[in-house]
């Protein structure tokens, strides 16, 4: 029985161990998978706390004298304002002065409390300055010493004649009053400036020791470091506080400077003891340093003391020649006032030597001695390296090491061999192998790294497989948009004929059999008349439309024997292979614009359009696929300025033209840029003075050989190029900055006139920027007229909206060539104008033809009831300007009256006009005869009177 039960406890014990020993396996699986899983943030934070735990217990041992120190700080006397007590010293050699005339009780007059009074304040300020270089205290010095000055003169000038001397003496003693004073503001500058230089080398001193023990451990508030520097430290800072009692204003106890000498002496002496091994902890240049700073501080210190009683004797000196003059101004106001003092010289008065009336009084400082702020090394333990400490030191130092190298290993082997794994697997994912895997495991961050790689390798895996699916259909897909993007990249995707790459690529082909038999090719280069009126009207849309009708009729006349492309826009091309003569290709380009007489079917309309067709011939013309195709290109230029709907055929010359046109506008472009343009100005006179009224300003382009370009050669390539607007900016810009100039100087009422294009009209900013421009360049907006033409109102009523925004802003508006052209009374009623000037055909008949000086007389007549300035333009003959004279409010303008001249030349012209214009006014009323007809006409080439208009035209600025 007792066996049994022994055998149940026995089982029962068992079973008890293997629990325990199953959950210790079972904590023990759990830590070291705690500890696998540390992040490297957390393994590198226990291991470094255990390397420095390690490191405070081995630092804790002191080495070769070291102590255990503990750091606090003190600090100087709070920087309180006081005025430091006047330290007696003993007085420089009594001075020989008037024996002092005891002070009466009677109340001074008022020339002598004022001198008194100049006197304390020049005393205050003086020791205000000696305290202190602001330049408040300069400049109140500088004041009470004029002030005193004067108050001296005004006594002197006031004093009688019973107290000559006396007076004569104050003077003088004035004058010494001064000099003193000086002297003693430098001694307390100097003063100051030693005791600077004095603190600047003790802070040397303390600077290396300070960094020396900042250097050292501290633990727990205390600083483990050298006796030698412990001991250097504290001596340094009994020099700090005796020197803390030294200040820059002085007033300081003879013992003070005697302790201070004192403690000097030990630190050196301390320093030359501790000096070797210094050497070795610090080094030789650290304690040559300290020798040399601590040898200039001593010698500073020497320096302050000389200074700080030049300080005091210059101080006892003022305040005696302050005694001296108050007591010679009582003593002359009180002879002056009594007038029976007897005249003693200044020589032969008797001296005694005057002491100060306060002679322990110092100056007033509020200087405060500097703030200190310092180690006091305490000096608590210190003991010598035993054995055993040896030791100890060794063990500790043994466990860091062993320490670190397994923390070394451990963090390596935890680190470096699942990053290799981590590369396999990535170069297996990176040639294909989607099933690679990454094992999990380790460092936390790594074992997160291998969740992220697995999720991405899962995701790869099921990507391939729908790349797989879908790179049959893309590759199906991409054979058939490569058709579709070959066909439309040789073909136009409105009309679907070949589009210019083909086109070129065809002539090409056909040039070559061409060169070998000889035979000819024709391209012809046409294009729709006033297409775009029917995008304006119908809309783009429709276009579009048309451009298909007309390819639909091209493709049927040329089905057969020609190939037709379209080149863009509304431009076609159609090539010729099939013509043996020059005289065939003519018939082939007629009969291509007849074929477009008849009217086209659109959306269920029938529309006309009319083509104007260029053609070039191989090899008569040209021999390359480009220049024929640039040579029927500008046939076809010439065809439409002939008037359209009509073949031409290219000729040298119209290559000639189209050369000359491009190079013109290639010019324009870069003649901004280049400074090429200039403006000239032509003078419009009135009849009343005589003298101008305003002047046009005239473009010109002027080469950078020298030559000039007529307006009339660049201007309508400008137009259709559109470099017309860049071009007119720079006029207005130019026009304007020369109104400024001669507003802002000799020509104050002048005026400008300025042409304006339609396009610039057009921007819907325009009166805006002419409006900017006036401000910056400070003009006034009646100096500014804007010249235009009736072609204008083909453009709206935008332009008419802009016109009246000049108007309301003060600019005035000419409308220029009137009488000709557009020429409608509706304008003179719908335009805002302030001008009109007749067109120079109507003016250069009036001499000659009655019917012209009738609508010039009637178109004047109508402007002037209308309330509007007329202008004359281009009047050139004496004649002329007889037929002018009954209109006097007239304004006249051309080449008898002046030539366009330069800008500079503007003022002179202005000057001499009234005097021209006498003479041409008296040359002009001899012709007058009331019952005399009209003259005959002037034979070709008459110059009228003396004016040389050759001249004009040959200079190159004809307008």
């Amino acid at each position: 029985m007792a066996e049994l039960r022994l055998n149940i406890i026995r089982v029962h014990l068992q079973k008890i161990a293997l629990a325990v020993r199953n959950l210790l396996d079972t904590r023990h699986r759990q830590v070291r998978q705690t500890v696998r899983n540390l992040s490297i943030g957390s393994r590198l934070g226990i291991s470094f706390g255990a390397v420095a735990i390690l490191a405070i217990a081995a630092n804790m041992t002191v080495e070769h004298g070291a102590s255990v120190i503990q750091t606090t700080k003190i600090f100087g006397p709070s920087p309180i304002v006081r005025e430091t007590p006047r330290v007696a010293l003993p007085l420089p050699t009594p001075v020989p002065i008037p024996t002092a005339v005891p002070e009466s009780p009677v109340m001074l007059p008022l020339e002598n409390a004022e001198l008194l009074n100049a006197l304390a304040q020049f005393d205050r300020s003086l020791l205000l300055r000696a305290q202190a270089a602001t330049s408040e205290n300069k400049v109140l010095l500088a004041a009470t010493e004029q002030h005193l000055a004067r108050e001296a003169a005004s006594f002197i000038a006031k004093a009688s004649t019973g107290s000559a001397g006396a007076v004569r003496l104050l003077a003088s003693q004035v004058r010494t009053l001064r000099t003193t004073g000086d002297a003693l503001v430098d001694a307390s500058d100097a003063r100051r400036a030693a005791f600077a230089f004095y603190w600047s080398h003790f802070e040397g001193v303390d600077r290396p020791i300070k960094s020396a023990l900042d250097r050292n451990w501290t633990i727990f508030g205390r600083v483990i470091a050298r006796q030698s520097l412990i001991t250097l430290s504290r001596e340094l800072d009994d020099i700090r506080r005796r020197a803390a009692q030294m200040t820059a204003a002085g007033g300081y106890e003879p013992s003070t400077l005697s302790a201070l000498v004192d403690s000097e002496m030990r630190f050196s002496s301390t320093l030359e003891q501790n000096a070797a091994g210094l050497t070795r902890s610090q080094g030789k240049q650290w304690v040559e340093q300290l020798r040399n700073e601590l040898s200039e501080a001593v010698s500073s210190r020497s320096a302050l003391a000389s200074a700080d009683h030049q300080a005091t004797v210059a101080l006892s000196t003022f305040e005696q020649c302050i005694s001296i003059v108050g007591n010679l101004a009582r003593t002359a106001a009180e002879r002056s006032r009594k007038l029976e003092a007897p005249k003693i010289p200044a020589a032969t008065l008797p001296t005694a030597a005057v002491t100060p009336t306060s002679p322990t009084q110092a100056l007033p400082v509020s200087a405060p001695a500097p703030v200190l702020s310092t180690r006091i090394y305490t000096h608590q333990t210190s003991t010598d390296f035993s054995t055993l400490a040896r030791a100890l030191i060794a063990a500790i130092s043994g466990a860091v090491l062993l320490l670190l190298l397994f923390i070394s290993i451990a963090t390596m082997r935890s680190i470096v061999l699942p990053i290799r794994q981590f590369m396999a697997t990535t170069a297996r994912l990176a040639t294909g192998d989607a099933a690679a895997r990454f094992e999990r495991g380790g460092i936390r961050e790594i074992d997160s790294l291998a969740v992220s790689l697995n999720e991405m390798a899962s995701t790869l895996e099921a990507a391939q497989a729908i790349t797989r699916e879908y790179q049959g259909a893309l590759e199906v897909r991409i054979e058939d948009r490569t058709r579709q993007l070959q066909h439309l990249a040789e073909h136009d995707l409105v009309t679907g004929l070949p589009n210019r790459r083909q086109l070129m690529k065809h002539l090409e082909e056909v040039l070559q059999p061409a060169a070998a038999t000889s035979a000819l090719v024709a391209v012809f280069f046409f294009d729709l008349d006033n297409f775009k009126n029917v995008n304006d009207t119908m809309g783009h849309t429709f276009g579009d439309r048309v451009l298909q009708a007309v390819a639909t009729r091209l493709s049927l006349l040329t089905a057969a024997d020609a190939f037709a492309a379209r080149l863009g826009g509304d431009e076609f091309s159609v090539v010729d292979c099939n013509c043996e003569s020059v005289e065939q290709v003519i018939q082939r380009g007629t009969a291509l614009v007849n074929a477009f007489q008849s009217p086209l079917t659109v959306e269920g309309r029938e529309l006309l359009v009319s083509i104007s067709v260029g053609a070039s011939i191989y090899p008569e013309h040209e021999t390359s696929a480009e220049a024929l195709l640039s040579a029927a290109d500008a046939a076809l230029f010439h065809a439409k300025s002939l008037g359209r709907n009509q073949l031409n055929l290219f000729s040298r010359d119209l290559l000639k033209t189209v050369s000359e046109r491009f190079s013109t506008e290639q010019g324009l472009r870069r003649a901004l840029d280049r400074n090429e343009f200039e403006l000239v100005f032509q003078p419009e006179v009135n009849f009343d003075l005589g003298g101008i009224k305003l002047v046009e300003a005239l473009l010109r382009w002027r080469l950078p050989d020298g030559r000039r370009i007529s307006p009339m050669q660049f201007l309508p390539v400008a137009q259709e190029s559109g470099l017309i607007v860049p071009i007119g900016e720079w006029v207005l810009r130019s026009a304007i900055d020369s109104a400024a100039k001669w507003h802002h100087s000799s020509w104050p009422d002048v005026r400008v006139a300025i042409n304006v294009a339609a396009s610039q009209l057009l921007s819907a900013d325009f009166a805006q920027r002419v409006q900017r421009l006036l401000l910056h360049y400070k003009l006034p907006p009646r100096c500014i007229e804007i010249e235009l033409t009736e072609t204008v109102l083909q453009t709206g009523s935008a332009v008419i909206d802009t016109l009246r925004e000049l108007r309301e802003l003060g600019i005035t508006v000419a409308l220029d060539d009137f009488g000709t052209g557009f020429s409608s009374l509706a304008s003179l009623q719908h335009l805002p104008l302030t001008r009109v000037k007749l067109d120079q055909s109507l003016i250069a008949a009036i001499d000659r033809d009655p019917r012209a000086l009738a609508i010039a007389r009637a178109i004047t007549d109508l402007c002037e009831k209308l309330g509007l300035e007329v202008t004359a333009e281009g009047i050139e003959r004496p004649e002329q300007l007889r037929f002018l004279l009954e209109h006097r409010l007239m304004c006249l303008q051309g080449f008898l009256i002046s030539c366009p001249i330069e800008r500079d030349s503007v003022a002179a012209a202005a000057a001499n006009m009234p005097e021209q214009m006498q003479s041409l006014f008296l040359a002009a009323s001899a012709y007058v005869d009331s019952v005399r007809p009209l003259a005959p006409a002037a034979a070709p080439g008459s110059r009228g009177m003396s004016l040389d208009i050759e001249q004009c035209t040959t200079d190159g600025v004809m307008s």
